[in-house]
């Protein structure tokens, strides 16, 4: 054991030129320990910026779902998260963001505001930015701000489907038309399907998206009401199909289809 204890004060002397024997009271060096314990903080503001509402032709209205329903609009109206806005029949008009980016709508155009919020100042003060447009009914032309996407999000919401973009300009329509009977229910083996007796109305949907630059991740629920169901389950009565696609420029995407009408879709 004194061989051990002999080498291991031999290495000390050789590191520190003092002797184990030595006094080392006066020369070690007394260090703070620093206190670790406590909470690490990060600060994050979330802001709900401002927009406003150009009216380039005709008349525009907002909607502050406080139950006062539908308000005419000045130009440069002020419209905050979880409004809704609107286009009439020979109208125009134009959603400003705080950063540069623009929505045009196309008459006869709903459109609800379900997120607009800017994080840490948003992406001119190198935060984030997240958009979430619901497009109810009508078409809209778009020029967003480029934003590098994750962590900053950009998405125009359908009933059916979302299209998620970056800095992306073009267009997004999604018109819904009421008719008094799905084209099928004209063919005679469809005449006593349930969907075709009675006062069921149907719907004809058009989806299209356009765009000029950038591109655009695009995600529906394609349905549609299924005549050759043998089973006569209210349940298996129509089909339903996921689309995912990716969107670019010079290549549109269309589509129509019918569907049975809801409550939802007439409200």
């Amino acid at each position: 054991m004194d061989t051990i204890k002999d080498k291991v004060e031999e290495k000390v002397e050789q590191k520190t030129g003092k002797s184990g024997d030595s006094d080392t009271s006066d020369t070690v060096e007394k260090k703070e320990i620093p206190n670790l314990t406590g909470e690490l903080s990060v600060e994050v503001s979330v802001e709900m910026a401002p927009l406003t509402l150009s009216i380039l032709e005709g008349k525009a209205q907002f909607n502050m779902k406080d139950g006062q329903g539908w308000i005419d609009a000045v130009d440069a109206q002020p419209i905050e998260q979880g409004w809704g806005i609107k286009t009439l029949t020979v109208s125009t008009a134009v959603l400003n963001f705080e950063d540069g980016s623009m929505v045009l709508l196309e008459p006869n155009t709903e459109l609800d505001i379900s997120l607009y919020q800017l994080i840490n100042g948003g992406v001119s003060q190198g935060g984030e930015r997240h958009v979430n447009l619901k497009i109810v009914n009508g078409g809209v032309a778009f020029d967003v701000v480029p934003a590098e996407s994750p962590p900053n999000t950009w998405a125009f919401l359908t009933p059916d489907g979302a299209v998620t973009i970056q800095g992306t300009g073009g267009s997004l329509s999604r018109r819904v038309g009421i008719k008094e009977e799905l084209d099928e229910c004209s063919n005679p083996d469809h005449a006593d399907d349930p969907i075709c007796t009675g006062d069921n109305k149907a719907v004809s949907v058009d989806t299209k998206i356009e765009l000029l630059e950038g591109t655009a991740t695009m995600v529906r629920k394609k349905s549609e009401h299924d005549f050759d169901n043998e089973d006569g389950d209210e349940g298996s009565d129509h089909k339903e199909e996921i689309q995912a696609m990716v969107v670019k420029p010079g290549v549109a995407f269309q589509a129509s289809e019918e569907k049975p009408c809801t409550e939802e879709m007439l409200e």
